[in-house]
């Protein structure tokens, strides 16, 4: 059983996948932000991240972010 995280901002597009990613994996660990996905990074097997992400929107965030989980 794989844990995923899933960091993605647009809470549209988390609607629309949620599903599909739900039953390809053990469990879904789903986060709205970069605070959200450090927290429950320890909990998590792989990570799908999406790069523009709060609070800029840009990609420098989400890659940011990238180098920090890359780090744990």
């Amino acid at each position: 059983m794989i844990r995923l995280l899933w960091v993605e901002d647009d809470a549209s597009v988390r609607r629309v996948y949620r599903p599909l990613l739900r039953a390809e994996v053990g469990e879904l660990i789903e986060a709205e932000d970069p605070a959200g996905a450090r927290a429950a990074l320890g909990r998590a097997d792989l990570v799908l991240l999406d790069l523009n992400l709060p609070p800029t929107g840009k990609v420098e965030a989400g890659l940011s972010l990238l180098d920090e989980l890359l780090a744990e």
